[in-house]
């Protein structure tokens, strides 16, 4: 099951995720077969997809099926019908080999599901290297012998603003409330984003067409031929 409004609420970076969870419902009949979540971190996304077979790879110590790295997947050539890989390639120094790694372990047919951010903040320290507009996402996948199949933009410029404006306050917050444990922390901060998060994300639904030039982050699906 995806997850709830009110689950996504808990955190400041609810309109990214709302957005990417609506994007993977919208497209999850492409992702089939047995799918490979590259960057998987806590598995969000498992419960959506309606694949036959779902193995979650992590770099780090968080749950997952498979450990290993981006640039150089532990799979032979074309093992699964569809990959996942959401806001990895940003913490990555070659992002043009992981879009390769993902192509090469693509059957014939297969399709890659590929999310980057464009406008966010700086996070995970220092392993942030880089933000990706949607031509760039476009040319690692042609370089990559993938085809384009859809380019999609998270967001515009009323969502950036309010998921960039959550996720300050929270930082905030967290900063001037030492004194709190962690989890009284993390009850305030929500408190204290919600109504932002929820009225940006409503205006950015009516307004973030008036100009396309911004995103919070693009969303690309291409197929192995």
């Amino acid at each position: 099951m995806a997850a709830s409004l009110l689950e996504l609420l808990k955190t400041p970076l609810f309109i990214l995720k709302a957005l990417q969870q609506q994007s993977i419902l919208r497209h999850r009949a492409l992702l089939e077969g047995r799918v490979l979540d590259v960057g998987c971190g806590w598995r969000p996304y498992e419960g959506i997809l309606a694949c036959e077979r779902y193995v979650a790879m992590e770099f780090g110590p968080l749950s997952c099926d498979v450990r290993g790295d981006a640039a150089s997947l532990p799979f032979t050539p074309e093992s699964f019908d569809g990959v996942l890989c959401t806001e990895v390639l940003e913490h990555v120094a070659r992002p043009e080999a992981v879009v390769r790694e993902l192509s090469r372990v693509l059957k014939s047919g297969g399709v890659a599901y590929i999310s980057a951010p464009m406008c966010w903040g700086l996070h995970y320290e220092p392993y942030d290297y880089f933000r990706f507009t949607n031509h760039g996402l476009c040319l690692l996948a042609k370089q990559a012998g993938l085809q384009v199949l859809v380019v999609e933009r998270l967001g515009g410029l009323f969502s950036t603003f309010g998921a960039r404006l959550a996720d300050v306050m929270a930082h905030l917050a967290m900063r001037v409330l030492p004194f709190l444990s962690a989890t009284d922390r993390e009850r305030v901060v929500a408190l204290l984003v919600a109504p932002v998060s929820l009225v940006f994300f409503a205006l950015g639904k009516l307004l973030d067409q008036i100009d396309k030039r911004d995103a919070l982050g693009w969303v690309l699906i291409a197929r192995k031929p």
